[in-house]
């Protein structure tokens, strides 16, 4: 505050127009009474039209009322000076900003007589700050939303900010994530260091942008609270207008799911590779084995066409011939039971076993071949061992022909012992069998019991078979509700493997076998003498098998090449008996069946097929056959069907032909 008059100068117009910044002065009533050329540039006024307006009349309305207080406290003497950024409303109607200094002028008797206020116009300067706060709130808007996790560094590699999804991507709570904003260094974190991160890091820091590779982090390892993720990131130095870095932006972008998908579909592509390979490498091996048997069936049936072949020789390659169509038999077995068995669809059925019985069959079942092959096999049962126990016989004799089968194919000197163990009341029956053989490589150990594989795979293996023995004959054992371990194995010293099973089962009882599983024991020797049967199958070696077979016994026998010819032959043929392709030609065997009963025929119907699946027995059974005979045609079973179910006399009179 001056007590001077401006009137007090030379001349003041003159004075006031030179200052470089907007002057203008106003009454006590708060009313212009003169402003410098500068201040009237600011406004769009001239000062003639300046002179007469008020305050309020060129001020922001927002910023009216702080004016008018100003200068009321001017003029009371409570402040000296009023300092403010306002605003101007320009003549043409446009706001700006100006930063305002006032101070009262008063008289020589300290009365007041105008202030003057000097005037500087800081528009741009306001825009840059406005525009300055929205990048500010753009930017962190963007921080705090990004999907992605940002963390801010100082130039020293401390940590400065870190947005939500940083603490949501490592799971950071508040006192971990307070030691990352004071203590954390990422310059000197060993785990980055190890895995080759900061030295990236730090050309980021020298003004280059990096893209991280894709690494596991796990802030345990640096006693941190959080979580172990797979991450990728970009290191983005951030730089002042001359260029210089003054921070660094780490960007993660959290890869932990795609690496797991992308190790998921590696380990199944590998594990498809190589279960393609073990199919393969199965097939191969399949086709040698039937082809093996299937060579010398083929070849002794042209040997035996021969005129000059002696009774004893046609004997000898008949049995090589029996003998070899019964391998191939047990190679279709073992692939359907083990497809069964995989499907769920095998059916086991309970009885009491007898120990000592089972054993002793299955023993004696070897004897010729350990013979011929100079081993011993021995048979040991402990005196604690139960005497019987409640399982399938079938199954569980499968399981220990294999056993043993396997044991004495595998060993060329010494022999093979089957060993029942004592047990306790309540525990597993265990039956270990023990060979001299060649034993199995700790290596090979995992894939013993896989489907389709085999020790040795290679063309100059020692030892022939299909790879599915010891895979069925455990999921049998499990099927029964016990298991088969490998309990040991010496390379070249021979191994034990050991079968258990349950001694009470809670498998169904014998009586709830189908019909067709509880053939009667009756003579292979019956002569059918009287019998009629009509054989439908369009194949005709079987129809002269079939005809040969039942025509031996006293039977008479018709054919039909297929299902349209037998229901045809059966509705105006007095036949006993029809036994009925299912895969023919025209009408197929079901069909046939169908129509058959449909017409009222009652006589019995066995069908003939090459499939034994479950399902397909059943598809047989609810067409109307009476039962199921499968190909190979066993000539035993066929007699014992027949005995049982197509007697002359024993069923209601056929139907009468139309």
């Amino acid at each position: 505050m001056t007590d001077l008059p401006l009137s007090s100068f030379a001349d003041p117009a003159a004075l006031i127009n030179i200052i470089p910044a907007g002057i203008c002065m106003v009454d006590t009533t708060g009313r212009y009474i003169n402003a410098n050329t500068r201040f009237c540039e600011y406004i769009g006024y001239s000062c003639e039209e300046l002179l007469g307006l008020t305050l309020d009349e060129i001020t922001h309305p927002d910023d009216q009322t702080r004016d008018v207080n100003a200068l009321t406290q001017l003029l009371a003497g409570d402040i000296d000076v009023y300092k403010t950024e306002k605003r101007y409303v320009h003549k043409n109607g446009n706001a700006f900003w100006v930063e305002l200094t006032a101070t009262l002028v008063r008289d020589a008797k300290r009365i007041p007589l105008y202030a003057i206020g000097v005037v500087h116009e800081i528009e741009s300067r306001k825009c840059a700050e406005a525009a300055l706060r929205e990048s500010e709130t753009r930017f962190r808007t963007l921080f705090e939303q990004a999907s992605f996790s940002v963390q801010l560094l100082s130039i020293d590699g401390h940590t400065l900010q870190v947005n939500k999804a940083w603490e949501e991507l490592w799971h950071i709570k508040d006192a971990t994530k307070s030691y990352v904003l004071n203590e954390y260094n990422v310059l000197t974190d060993p785990q980055l260091e190890a895995k080759g991160i900061t030295a990236l890091i730090r050309r980021a820091y020298a003004g280059e942008s990096v893209a991280l590779p894709s690494i596991v982090y796990d802030p345990a390892e640096i006693g941190l609270n959080g979580r172990s993720r797979w991450v990728n990131a970009f290191a983005h130095p951030i730089k002042d207008e001359s260029g210089t870095v003054r921070e660094v932006m780490l960007i993660h972008n959290d890869v932990t799911d795609q690496v797991a998908a992308e190790w998921q579909l590696k380990n199944a592509k590998e594990a498809a590779e190589a279960a393609s390979l073990m199919k393969s490498e199965f097939l191969a091996n399949m086709s040698h084995e039937i082809r093996t048997p299937l060579s010398s069936i083929l070849g002794f049936a042209e040997v035996l066409k021969r005129d000059e072949i002696t009774a004893d020789d046609r004997k000898k390659y008949l049995e090589i011939i029996q003998r070899n169509g019964r391998s191939l038999t047990q190679i279709l077995n073992d692939v359907l039971d083990l497809s069964q068995v995989e499907a769920g669809t095998t059916k086991v059925h309970s009885a009491t076993v007898v120990i000592q019985d089972l054993v002793a069959d299955v023993v004696n079942l070897f004897a010729v071949e350990h013979k011929k092959r100079g081993l011993f096999l021995n048979l040991s049962i402990e005196s604690g061992a139960p005497k019987s126990i409640h399982t399938d016989p079938v199954r569980a004799r499968q399981i220990l022909v294999n056993l043993v089968g396997n044991a004495i194919k595998f060993t060329t000197q010494g022999g093979v012992t089957v060993h029942v163990k004592a047990t306790e009341a309540g525990s597993p029956l265990e039956i270990a069998v023990r060979d001299t053989g060649i034993g199995i490589p700790p290596e090979c150990h995992d894939q013993l019991f896989q489907a389709f594989s085999q020790i040795d795979n290679s063309s100059t293996r020692q030892f022939a078979g299909t790879g599915l023995g010891l895979a069925l004959s455990k999921r049998l054992a499990q099927l029964l509700g016990g298991d088969i371990v490998l309990a040991e194995s010496v390379p070249g010293g021979g191994c034990t493997f050991v079968l258990r099973l349950p001694t009470q089962t809670g498998l169904p009882s014998p009586q709830d076998l189908p019909e067709s599983a509880k053939i009667p024991s009756r003579s292979l020797d019956r002569k059918f003498t009287g019998l009629h049967v009509l054989v439908a199958d369009d194949y005709s070696d079987n129809q002269l098998l079939l005809s040969s077979l039942l025509e031996y016994q006293g039977a008479t026998v018709d054919v039909a090449a297929d299902g349209r010819q037998a229901v045809a032959k059966a509705r105006s043929g007095n036949f006993d008996l029809i036994l009925m392709d299912i895969q023919m030609p025209v009408m197929d065997g079901l069909e046939a069946v169908r129509e058959l009963r449909r017409l009222g025929y009652a006589k019995p119907i066995i069908a003939i097929t090459g499939h034994a699946m479950k399902e397909e027995v059943r598809r047989c059974l609810d067409a109307g056959c009476t039962d199921h005979l499968p190909k190979p045609i066993d000539a035993g079973a066929l007699t014992k069907m027949i005995d049982n179910l197509a007697l002359p006399g024993t069923h209601d009179p056929r139907m009468s032909p139309d």
